[in-house]
């Protein structure tokens, strides 16, 4: 019998694999265009180089990843840096397949001119996603800390309670180390010191914002009558694929 239910969980999560395989994967870039990113980072500004690297990736994953939805939110890009304008932040291309011109048409108007409202981004960034995907990723690229006075560790909680991600990505461009730390609460936070580490850092947090998968054990009943719960299980993905291969039963 417990060989039996283990069975009978492998196959369900294996089921919820291939689904979870199948259904759109979303990751929503929220790019800081304050005025601090036209400061020169070599031979551009640092919005000139996250503008290039974020069209590559766009395009090469809009050849190679038919499943990834990629939306694009923008801050810091409205209003004049001496308006105070806190709530400067709006979705600029909504979540799509195949939108690279779309991408590539807002990320030609934006200009760097306003304020770092880090916790309003990604508060509103909720809003952005449908409550019920499966896998919902958040990437903020930025050059520097919050100065509207709002929290990114309470904006990090409420994302989390909305199930948007449990761990969201943040890309530092050319951060300096000893303000690094404020970013501990967000998620994981990766420093890229030049535009070839850029496009190194964008690549690796892509993979590993819609690449990973993991399954939860809710009641299973060991030999010894004791419930495990939260037990992992590891499903090497050859057999993963077998399993997702249509089968017909005459």
């Amino acid at each position: 019998m417990k060989y039996f239910l283990i069975l009978l969980l492998s196959l369900s999560l294996v089921q919820s694999f291939c689904q979870e395989q199948n259904e759109p994967k979303r990751v929503l870039f929220v790019l800081d265009a304050s005025g601090s990113m036209v400061s020169t980072w070599g031979n551009a500004t640092k919005m000139e180089i996250a503008k290039q690297t974020l069209l590559l990736l766009v395009d090469s994953i809009e050849k190679s990843e038919s499943n990834i939805e990629l939306g694009l939110r923008v801050f810091g890009h409205q209003s004049n840096k001496a308006l105070n304008d806190c709530k400067d932040s709006k979705l600029e291309v909504d979540f799509a397949a195949n939108n690279s011109k779309e991408f590539r048409t807002a990320l030609s108007k934006i200009v760097p001119k306003g304020n770092t409202p880090i916790a309003f981004s990604l508060i509103e960034s909720a809003n952005d996603f449908d409550l019920d995907e499966r896998i919902n990723s958040i990437i903020l690229i930025t050059d520097g800390l919050e100065n509207c006075e709002g929290n990114p560790c309470d904006a990090a909680k409420y994302l989390n309670e909305k199930r948007i991600s449990i761990n969201p990505f943040i890309i530092g461009l050319d951060i300096e180390d000893s303000l690094i730390h404020y970013f501990d609460c967000i998620g994981s936070f990766v420093n890229a010191k030049n535009s070839t580490e850029l496009n190194m850092v964008l690549q690796n947090t892509i993979s590993k914002a819609t690449g990973t998968t993991s399954f939860e054990m809710i009641i299973l009943e060991s030999s010894n009558k004791q419930n495990i719960s939260n037990t992992p299980i590891a499903l090497s993905i050859p057999i993963v694929k077998k399993f997702c291969t249509p089968t017909y039963i005459a």
